[in-house]
């Protein structure tokens, strides 16, 4: 796309700053849109997911905390190493 030009410089200048301004404007609304479109997703895998879902009911806890929150600390009820005794597991995770 091509910058609309004038003959004048001041001229000129405003246009060309019109032309930004109307891009990052476009720009703006479609990064927008696009996060709009993650969110939904985002609480639609958080919906499935039953760890998530027991996140949501605590008030103040939506489905991007949910999902935040299992995506960081993961499945709670596996163990941090398979087959180690509890003992060991802690002694491993310090």
């Amino acid at each position: 796309m091509r910058t609309p030009t004038l003959r004048s410089g001041k001229h000129r200048l405003r246009c060309n700053t019109e032309y930004v301004e109307t891009a990052l404007l476009g720009r703006f609304m479609q990064c927008l849109f696009e996060s709009h479109l993650m969110s939904k997703e985002i609480e639609a895998i958080a919906r499935r997911d039953a760890g998530c879902e027991r996140l949501i009911s605590v008030p103040g806890i939506g489905p991007i905390i949910s999902s935040a929150m299992v995506a960081a600390i993961g499945c709670v009820y596996r163990k941090p190493y398979p087959g180690l005794l509890s003992e060991e597991s802690a002694k491993l995770a310090r």
